[in-house]
């Protein structure tokens, strides 16, 4: 079916998308979402018309009985949204094209190129006259370790309080390891384990290796050339 077009009740304004309607093919359905400018009578139809192998087709479709489903309007508006945004298509100029689709996703709370949601929580956990204090958070330690036998039981005493801070102990010019030490008992620190890869060492190694590799061939072309 081609020249698919939906005619509605007489004194019934309607904005329908998408528009104009796509063809219809076999075993196939078309869609199309429908606003209109006032409410419909209880025995209203509308009809569809279009053609196929040259012949006009026609088909009523009745709309007694509908029901009012929360979310049919965002349905619509985001066929409309679809439809304004493909107006950048026929040289329709980008800013009205975002003040269109600004407006219309605003109303209706979508998501769009020019728009996006933010989760706001009514409730603030902070009461407004409560002054802002910042203060560290206890972490958890690694699976299976035990906080007192890693760092002793002075220290576990007030763990993650104010007092520890990550310090770092090596000389100047020699790689450093962080260490985990109370502010007033800095003479034996605790040397946590590295598990970070020598990656400077590795990438120096490889360049080494392709080196080689290179000169290898050179050499490798000079003797067969010296053959030849």
């Amino acid at each position: 079916l081609t020249d698919l077009a939906v005619d509605w009740p007489a004194g019934v304004e309607a904005e329908t998308y998408p528009s104009p309607l796509p063809d219809l093919y076999a075993g196939e359905p078309v869609v199309f979402a429908a606003s209109t400018s006032g409410a419909l009578p209880a025995d209203a139809s509308m009809r569809i018309s279009g053609r196929t192998a040259g012949q006009a087709w026609t088909r009523t479709l009745s709309l007694s009985g509908r029901d009012d489903r929360p979310g049919v309007a965002a349905v619509w508006a985001r066929r409309k949204l679809a439809a304004i945004e493909n107006l950048r298509l026929d040289g329709t100029p980008q800013e009205a094209v975002r003040a269109e689709s600004l407006k219309l996703a605003l109303a209706y709370q979508l998501v769009s190129r020019y728009t996006s949601l933010i989760a706001i929580d009514p409730m603030p956990v902070r009461p407004v006259e409560t002054p802002v204090v910042r203060g560290e958070v206890p972490t958890n330690l690694p699976d299976g370790w035990v906080y007192e036998s890693v760092f002793g039981s002075k220290r576990a005493a007030a763990p993650g309080s104010a007092q520890y801070a990550v310090a770092r102990a090596g000389n100047a010019g020699t790689a450093s390891a962080p260490v985990l030490a109370d502010q007033g008992l800095t003479q034996n620190p605790i040397v946590l384990p590295q598990t970070a890869t020598p990656a400077e060492l590795k990438l120096i190694t490889g360049l080494l290796a392709m080196l080689v590799a290179i000169a290898l061939l050179v050499w490798q072309f000079r003797r067969g050339g010296r053959r030849a």
